[in-house]
């Protein structure tokens, strides 16, 4: 059956938000005339503006456990709209209940394609999805296959990848053009998923050894707490800028495209970073890179089996230097 109006629930994290662009290139070829809106929550909107085919999205502002009369607006809402399909990769009630208030006729889930178990009970239709190995696929794959599966679209042989429009012909916003830099990006809200301040000082000293570039830390502003740790430990300070707290969405996204070279620990900025097409090099302390690895040309991955060390780091760069060291 094809669709012609219909609406993604994309309430996720960044790098998931990330991942899940990449079924719109499969939705828009199997129904070319649909118009496809994500439902997100607060703070993406610097992000969707530049997701091509992408027709709209709509803010959902509520709080966990929230009352019934958000719900209630967000199903007005999604009434006025006229959607005739609905998709749910990680239900939740609420969400679920205002798409049935809405009267939206199909309703899919395959429960969480994130790997833990969901409760439903108001989708027309949930996809069985139970066989399929989320821990050997990208996330961005699992998103593909999820939407295969519930669209009734065959096995898709082309390649579906996550892709933010290319703003490197803009100016950059912060630094201007003739600033070359390298984008660090040091923090994760994960304990376990953390590399220690003294790899990442260690790791800033080593390439300054190798390049004259600029190396700029970016994060949230609870992460300038950890980037003034590594700064104290950075040998020379005077091509080192820390813009910790300091950049919009938006300005990310123009600093992100504009870099030589993204270095992230496993976080939604190396999910970015990649699609924005960026030579992007990720650590992942713990995490399966074969999950999480972020989608894109030139996405290297770090994992040991020990300790993963500055030299380990180093050694993905040297797969990149004909980038790095480009004249």
């Amino acid at each position: 059956m094809k669709y012609k109006n219909i609406l993604i629930e994309a309430i996720m994290n960044l790098g998931d938000l990330v991942a899940l662009t990449a079924i719109i290139p499969l939705i828009k070829k199997y129904n070319p005339e649909a118009k496809v809106t994500f439902l997100v929550k607060e703070g993406f909107d610097d992000l969707l503006n530049k997701v091509p085919s992408l027709d709209g999205y709509i803010v959902y502002i509520y709080k966990s456990g929230g009352g019934a009369q958000g719900i209630w607006n967000l199903a007005k809402q999604l009434k006025k709209r006229k959607f005739d399909c609905f998709i749910s990769y990680d239900p939740r009630f609420r969400t679920e209940l205002a798409t049935f208030i809405a009267n939206i006729p199909h309703r899919f889930t395959v429960g969480s394609v994130f790997g833990w178990n969901t409760k439903t009970y108001l989708f027309t239709k949930k996809v069985r999805f139970d066989d399929y190995d989320i821990d050997s696929h990208t996330t961005s794959a699992t998103f593909v296959e999820a939407t295969r599966r519930i669209l009734g679209i065959d096995k898709v042989h082309e390649q579906c990848t996550p892709y933010v429009k290319d703003i490197r012909p803009c100016l950059n916003c912060l630094l201007g053009g003739d600033v070359r830099y390298i984008t660090l990006s040091v923090a994760t809200k994960s304990e376990k998923r953390s590399w220690p301040a003294i790899n990442w000082s260690e790791l800033i000293n080593r390439l300054s050894e190798i390049t004259d570039k600029y190396i700029i830390l970016i994060g949230t502003k609870e992460d300038s707490i950890l980037s003034s740790k590594i700064t104290e430990n950075v040998n020379d300070s005077s091509k080192i800028i820390d813009l910790c707290g300091k950049t919009s969405l938006d300005e990310l996204i123009n600093l992100l495209s504009h870099s030589e070279l993204s270095i992230n620990i496993d976080n939604g900025v190396g999910h970015l970073a990649a699609a924005l097409q960026r030579p992007t090099i990720t650590l992942f302390p713990t995490a399966d890179p074969k999950r999480f690895i972020p989608v894109g040309p030139l996405s290297i991955a770090v994992q040991s089996k020990r300790e993963i060390n500055v030299s380990d780091v180093l050694r993905k760069v040297s797969q990149l230097n004909h980038i790095l060291l480009e004249v």
